[in-house]
């Protein structure tokens, strides 16, 4: 039973909240501590998740910021270029008026 339940758990780390309480009192105090314990286990798992999800968004999106900035400066810059050609292919005598 608790093998066919952990091959169908995503998370297996769970498993232990899964389990029926003990009802000897040696057994309960043993089930409380392992509990205890595993509770305190999901809680690192999730913290590192949470770090490792914040330095993901730090980085890469970063990086994409970064080069999103870089087209559209680069397009900036070819933008200007263009139009400083175009003024100067443009013939003088338009200019006196």
């Amino acid at each position: 039973m608790l093998k066919s339940r952990l091959e169908t758990m995503q998370e297996k780390y769970l498993i232990g909240e899964t389990l029926p309480r003990p009802r000897d009192s040696v057994e309960l105090q043993y089930f409380l501590m392992m509990q205890e314990i595993s509770r305190s286990a999901i809680g690192a798992v999730e913290h590192a998740r949470e770090e490792k999800q914040d330095y993901y968004v730090r980085t890469v999106c970063d990086q994409a910021v970064r080069e999103e900035m870089e087209l559209l400066i680069n397009a900036g810059i070819a933008f200007l270029f263009r139009a400083k050609v175009m003024y100067i292919r443009i013939p003088s005598f338009l200019f006196l008026f």
